[in-house]
């Protein structure tokens, strides 16, 4: 299971929604920067290398929330 801290989550699930950094940072009343941050962090974590990337790696904690079918395939989609 992926160690995003909650808020890195949160984040995530917006990015999933196809939501910008500035719209995530309107919605969670937070600065941009912290928002950059982050995703930053969530691109580490995942081993995503851009956004879209993330999009797989939300959808997959969305069909599986509980992150109980994670596995190595998972992740690398």
């Amino acid at each position: 299971m992926l160690c995003l801290s909650p808020r890195e989550h949160q984040v995530a699930m917006l990015i999933g929604r196809g939501l910008c950094n500035k719209e995530i940072a309107r919605e969670l009343g937070l600065s941009v920067g912290t928002v950059k941050i982050h995703v930053h962090k969530i691109l580490q974590k995942t081993g995503a290398r851009n956004r879209c990337a993330v999009l797989l790696v939300a959808a997959t904690m969305l069909d599986d929330p509980a992150g109980l079918s994670s596995t190595k395939e998972t992740r690398e989609a």
